[in-house]
């Protein structure tokens, strides 16, 4: 039980409050069993989507576990459990919360994973998204699952912009995951620096609502969000707002245009 204990914490913290929510709601109606493979698992709570290592850690542990009598109700608790206590550690918490990708020490602190936070702050947006990122790809679970989110705030009306390092690949990446009926986001690129062809748009920010701000390391890419060390800082308060406002400014005097 120890073993599964631990897989609990680590996919509950390294995944969205509804992706888990979802989870253990398919464990209590009967639609996932120990025999499933973490694809077959991730079938199940569609749209959702949590990073297969984890799916895949814990349905090992919990086949062990099934043998000595542990049934998918108990699971799907011990699932409800770790979750609300998550909560209730996030509302105790500063405004200011490390976020983090890579391994997460069993006998350290609790640390919420890059991708899980970038899911939580886009799907909690009403009005605004702000993304700025050097490089994007759309090939893996998290990265999908991160352009769907902002797929539909867009859908849901919030206004969504997106400011890229022009490398003549991040724009057919995002273009090429957008779904095709639905009309693209506003686009930025920095322009670059006259006589220095290494400088590059290097920033990585999220903001949603003017309110709530990330800086981080990662990028939107499967090494950015799975398989990197990557850390960053999010916060909530008036320093978002000016985030945002030092990027509109940057457009109004011509310094990010819009991508042709």
């Amino acid at each position: 039980m120890k073993t599964l204990d631990k897989m609990i914490s680590k996919l509950v913290v390294g995944s969205s409050i509804e992706a888990v929510t979802e989870l253990h709601r398919a464990l209590e109606d009967g639609r996932i069993r120990s025999t499933m493979s973490a694809n077959e698992v991730l079938a199940r709570i569609r749209p959702h989507t949590i990073p297969v290592h984890l799916l895949h850690d814990l349905m090992t542990a919990w086949r062990v576990e099934e043998a000595r009598g542990m049934t998918s109700h108990t699971l799907s608790m011990t699932i409800r459990a770790c979750l609300n206590c998550c909560e209730l550690t996030r509302r105790d918490r500063q405004l200011t919360e490390l976020v983090w990708t890579g391994p997460v020490a069993t006998s350290g602190e609790m640390v919420r994973s890059t991708w899980s936070v970038f899911l939580e702050m886009i799907e909690s947006a009403d009005k605004h998204l702000l993304v700025v990122g050097y490089n994007l790809t759309s090939e893996t679970n998290t990265t999908n699952a991160i352009l769907k989110a902002l797929a539909a705030a867009k859908k849901r009306g919030c206004e969504v912009t997106i400011a890229l390092h022009d490398n003549g690949q991040n724009l057919s990446q995002l273009k090429g995951a957008w779904p095709e009926k639905l009309a693209l986001p506003r686009i930025l690129r920095w322009i670059g620096r006259q006589g220095d062809e290494l400088a590059s748009l290097h920033a990585k920010v999220l903001v949603a609502d003017k309110i709530d701000l990330l800086v981080t390391s990662a990028n939107l890419s499967y090494h950015g969000m799975e398989s990197n060390i990557e850390l960053g800082l999010r916060t909530r308060g008036e320093l978002a707002l000016q985030v945002v406002r030092h990027f509109e400014a940057l457009e109004r005097e011509g310094f990010l245009l819009p991508y042709n």
